[in-house]
């Protein structure tokens, strides 16, 4: 399932992001960081290759990194549009085993943004679709001058939950 975490500083939205991996399944994966103000290229150019599934990926890509892992990318709204379209297809797979023509990637996406996506949605600078299909469960830590600690979690009713290992 895919996180939001909305509002707060950088490193707390990084924190929610590895406390969700830590208390998941994925934990025998890696959390692989990616800021959308200056990672754009990177993440696009991965992601064109794995939809490509031409073998391409290497162990520095953030997709291979992060597969039976967490991908964290905050300021999720400054990715350009052509890189959120091809982050939707991602997000949108099924899970490892089941039928799709593309290759299984297996991790779990967290992102993170000041704003909450129904904000970025409003503003045109995130796809409606993306901003939907991540927000399966959002986390908001507030603005970053509040400082009451408190995280707000709200789930998202349509999703059955369930945990299980994907480590084996």
């Amino acid at each position: 399932m895919h996180v939001f975490v909305a509002g707060g500083r950088e490193g707390a939205r990084q924190a929610v992001a590895g406390g969700f991996h830590e208390a998941s399944p994925l934990a025998c994966g890696s959390v692989v960081r990616l800021d959308a103000r200056r990672d754009d290229a990177v993440l696009r150019a991965a992601l064109e290759r794995w939809i490509a599934g031409d073998g391409s990926l290497t162990a520095v890509d953030p997709l291979t990194a992060s597969s039976r892992g967490t991908l964290f990318i905050d300021h999720v709204a400054s990715l350009a549009g052509p890189t959120q379209r091809l982050l939707l297809i991602l997000a949108q797979q099924p899970a490892p085993g089941s039928a799709g023509s593309m290759p299984a990637w297996g991790g779990r996406i967290v992102v993170g943004s000041p704003l909450d996506p129904v904000a970025h949605v409003a503003r045109g600078e995130l796809l409606a679709e993306l901003g939907d299909c991540l927000d399966k469960l959002r986390v908001n830590l507030g603005s970053p001058r509040q400082r009451s600690g408190r995280w707000h979690i709200e789930d998202d009713p349509r999703e059955e939950h369930g945990r299980r290992s994907l480590c084996g």
